[in-house]
């Protein structure tokens, strides 16, 4: 028996893996009819991104984080690809530029995805047999306190905790992180399917 929370994790999981199974088998038979039996290298091929842009709600969960996360590597590609290589090219070629500043989100790039990162944090706390909300959130504070991006809240015990992102400040609930990082549909759905 599951608690409705648990039921709603696992409907939520299973709903995301049919979702996900069939984009992916919608965009392999759209590239099939597209390349007429070339590869994908030689022949045309359909290919979709989307972003929901940078957000900040009342309340901010794991799906919320990673829309960000992905807007911070939109605009760490952005960065690098318009200024630091457009600069360099210049510099190559021996033309004169200004000095040009622009902010630089790395940091917050590595904070959130990198080799002991928040989200590897996020990743080895689902595989403890105790872990909790509240075991990840304090390992997440030790690991990186001091961080200028990250933000601490003010009151201990809250499971919160705050990204200084590009666009903005954000504060995360990390109520269900774990659970929802598992994203592992009921035993029961291959047999449903």
């Amino acid at each position: 028996k599951r608690t409705a929370a648990q039921a709603k994790a696992a409907r939520d999981g299973l709903a995301r893996l049919i979702y996900g199974q069939l984009f992916k088998w919608l965009i392999a038979g759209i590239n099939l009819k597209l390349s007429k039996g070339a590869t994908a290298a030689q022949g045309q091929f359909f290919g979709v991104l989307d972003i929901a842009g940078f957000e900040s709600f009342e309340h901010n969960s794991l799906e919320q984080l990673f829309i960000n996360l992905s807007n911070e590597h939109l605009q760490l590609h952005f960065n690098n690809h318009v200024f630091t290589m457009e600069l360099e090219d210049y510099k190559a070629d021996g033309i004169e530029v200004a000095n040009i500043t622009f902010p630089d989100n790395s940091d917050v790039v590595e904070l959130l995805d990198s080799k002991g990162a928040v989200l590897q944090i996020l990743d080895e706390e689902v595989s403890m047999p105790k872990a909790t909300d509240q075991t990840f959130l304090s390992k997440v504070f030790k690991a990186h306190e001091g961080h200028c991006r990250l933000v601490v809240p003010k009151f201990s015990g809250t499971l919160k905790f705050g990204v200084r992102h590009f666009a903005g400040e954000v504060t995360y609930s990390c109520e269900g992180f774990l659970e929802k990082n598992v994203d592992k549909p009921p035993d029961e759905a291959v047999g449903m399917l």
